[in-house]
């Protein structure tokens, strides 16, 4: 079409008015061939400028026959006899123009057909047609069996690879070669039975399974036969001329199969094959349960369609009551079934086994309880079967109040009874049904503990219990502390007083009032150890020095607070009862203040006198007595800044990075020895003081 449309404006331009013919129309020009030799019979394309509709072309005197016109490119034909020459153009009042040389070359030799293998044949197989001369462009070759075309699938000089048309009868291969000639095979081919798939088995399977196809036709090399699930290739693991083995692809999806054998053909199977996933199980909710009750299979590829479905529980068929999205299964524990294994099947594939057991469980039954009455906090012994061992499961009521479950076994159920009323006691085991006591139980009225205090204390104080119906008589009562009994100062309906016994270790507390029962308050009473200072060391000191404290029960995270400084001070702990800190600065004569973990708060006095006139040394501090480690020095009359004082460690002096009037901050030197460090401040408020030798070491070399 679009070499008609430009052929037409080609034209259109001819036909232009008057005026427009006035214009002079260049010559065409031939810049190539292509291609530039060949034999008579090749088509040849000459591409350049200027062309006209009305022009012709030679070679020599030769006319050549025009294949196609574009504006800028034709295609000519090279006729028999053609001789080499240049190409030239002919236009009508014009002289020829000439274009580039063609070199007519010989004609190729006719084609010649040797062989034909197979000999033998059905429609749709490969053949193979050996012989000489061939175009290996499948196009330029001709092919006909008898009288009906054959398609050329592919070839090459010497052998032509063809399919057997449908509705060819035994007959003999003609091949035709474009510009050579034509050539008959010297022997038929004869048209055999044709492939065939009769049967297969199974007709349901999961991905990865192994079919068996029954039919005719085939390759006995596994090789030769390719098969087709849909569109997904098919594994071939073994063959016969009757039989295929093989294994349906992990992507496959259902469809019928297609098989290829080479030199034969391609045939479908008549039915579709069913790509059955194999069901796979991820749980059962719950998994166990008495025989009628019902539980749930989760997991995936159950399909859609119960009726296909089996399920059996311990060996024993289940009934499927219901399949929600091919993912679940609502499944009904048979009456006769075991514990054991769960398996599912779908559509005969399978069974997937569940990786857990479902149990099957006793129903549920309570014959007595004991005792028949008490208050809330009263244990009862309920006695019966199907109770489950893992108190969760078990769930235990009284006139509507959940009873505490302490203890289960198979056959009993140890729990406690809340604050209600009476009314009979009603079990409900999870998966394994419910059950009711025949007789109600009596519920009396207890004591009940709303509050105590102190919440702490030592052994030998006493605490008060607040609350209701403790009664007026201290005989008829029991207060326990933990495993420790207390005793009880006084009593009265609201209120009780008790002591806090020797030994005794934090606990909850609880209170029994004889044939009533019991009661607890909320929360521990947490026993204490004794907690004191007993001395401050020194008692008389300045701003910047240590002092130590020395008490009891100060515990690892004692605070100390100086008079006159609000917040802590940062303490060292040199046991549990002693604690080192520096006095800061602020500090005010009064008491020294040390608050435990738990709230509890001593004091002692501590005298703060100015630092006595001039320069000294109090204490020395190294942090280690390797070269290089920190120093602080304490005392009095040290200068503000760093360079308000010199200090020398034996012969090197030091560069004092921190300085305040009480403590100077410097490293040691890295050279070991035996030194004394000496501090010397000039001016007004000056002096001299040095500490005792000190043995400094070696730095430990970096590892």
């Amino acid at each position: 079409m679009r070499a008609l449309a430009l052929a037409l404006a080609f034209c259109a331009c001819s036909l232009a008015s008057p005026a427009s013919a006035q214009v002079r129309q260049p010559s065409p020009v031939v810049e190539r061939i292509e291609p530039s030799s060949g034999p008579p019979g090749t088509s040849v394309e000459m591409v350049g400028r200027y062309f006209r509709p009305d022009q012709s072309v030679q070679i020599g005197e030769q006319a050549l026959e025009v294949v196609s016109r574009m504006p800028n490119r034709w295609t000519v034909r090279v006729p028999a006899g053609t001789r080499s020459g240049r190409v030239v153009v002919r236009v009508e009042g014009l002289p020829p123009i000439e274009g580039p040389e063609f070199r007519v070359l010989a004609a190729p030799p006719a084609p010649v057909i040797t062989d034909v293998q197979p000999r033998t044949a059905a429609p749709g197989a490969e053949v193979r047609i050996l012989g000489e001369n061939f175009s290996p462009r499948p196009a330029e070759d001709l092919v006909t069996l008898g009288a009906v075309p054959v398609v050329v699938s592919r070839s090459n000089p010497t052998e032509l690879v063809v399919i057997v048309p449908q509705g060819a009868l035994t007959g003999r291969f003609s091949v035709r070669v474009a510009g050579s000639g034509e050539a008959t095979a010297p022997v038929d081919l004869t048209l055999g039975a044709g492939l065939s798939v009769a049967t297969f088995v199974p007709a349901v399977g999961p991905p990865s399974s192994r079919v068996e196809l029954t039919g005719a036709g085939f390759s006995t090399r596994a090789t030769e036969n390719r098969v087709f699930l849909g569109r997904a290739p098919c594994r071939v693991l073994a063959s016969t001329a009757t039989t295929l083995s093989i294994e349906v692809p992990a992507q496959a999806a259902s469809g019928v199969f297609q098989v290829e054998v080479r030199g034969v053909g391609r045939v479908y199977s008549a039915a579709p094959f069913t790509v059955q996933p194999m069901p796979t199980i991820s749980a059962l909710e719950p998994s166990a349960g008495p025989p009628g009750a019902q539980f749930t299979i989760r997991g995936a590829h159950f399909g859609g369609d119960v009726r296909l479905v089996q399920v059996t529980v311990g060996g024993v068929t289940a009934t499927v009551r219901g399949l929600r999205e091919g993912r679940e299964l609502v499944v009904e524990v048979p009456s006769t079934a075991q514990t054991g294994p769960v398996e599912v099947s779908v559509n005969s594939v399978g069974p997937a086994r569940a990786a857990q057991a479902f149990t099957v469980l006793v129903p549920l039954g309570v014959t007595g309880f004991a005792p028949r009455s008490g208050g809330p906090g009263t244990e009862v012994l309920l006695s019966g079967q199907g109770f489950s061992t893992t108190l969760t499961e078990n769930r235990v009521t009284l006139s509507g109040a959940p009873c505490e479950v302490v203890s289960s076994t198979p056959t009993q159920l140890r729990v406690r009874v809340p604050q209600t009323t009476s009314g009979p006691l009603l079990v409900d085991v999870t998966n394994a049904g419910s059950g009711r006591t025949s007789q109600p139980f009596v519920v009396t009225t207890p004591p009940r503990v709303q509050s105590f205090e102190p919440t702490q204390g030592e052994p030998g104080s006493t605490l008060t219990l607040r609350g209701e119906a403790f009664g007026t008589n201290a005989s008829l009562l029991e207060v326990m502390l933990g495993d420790a009994r207390m005793e009880v100062r006084s009593a009265s309906e609201r209120e009780i007083v008790a002591v806090v016994p020797a030994g005794a270790t934090s606990a909850r507390l609880r209170v029994t009032v004889r044939l009533q029962g019991s009661s607890s308050p909320e929360g521990e009473f947490l026993v204490i150890g004794p907690f004191a200072l007993t001395a401050v060391e020194p008692a008389s000191t300045f701003a910047g020095q240590w002092v130590t404290l020395r008490g009891i029960g100060f515990g690892t995270r004692a605070a100390v607070r100086f008079s006159g400084v609000e917040a802590p001070v940062t303490t060292v702990r040199t046991g549990p009862t002693e604690l080192r800190a520096v006095v800061p600065t602020g500090a005010v004569t009064g008491p020294v203040t040390v608050r435990s973990e738990d709230g509890r708060e001593v004091s002692s006095a501590l005298e703060l006198v100015p630092p006595p006139p001039g320069l000294g040394i109090t204490s020395v501090e190294p942090v280690c007595l390797q070269g290089g480690c920190a120093v602080v020095l304490r005392g009095h009359g040290f200068g503000t800044r760093p360079n308000q004082q010199t200090v020398t460690i034996g012969t090197a002096r030091a560069r004092v990075r921190r300085a305040t009037p009480t403590a100077l901050e410097f490293d040691l030197p890295r050279t070991p020895g035996t030194m004394t460090i000496r501090v010397e401040r000039s001016g007004r408020g000056g002096g001299r003081a040095e500490t005792a030798p000190l043995t400094i070491e070696a730095p430990t070399p970096p590892r």
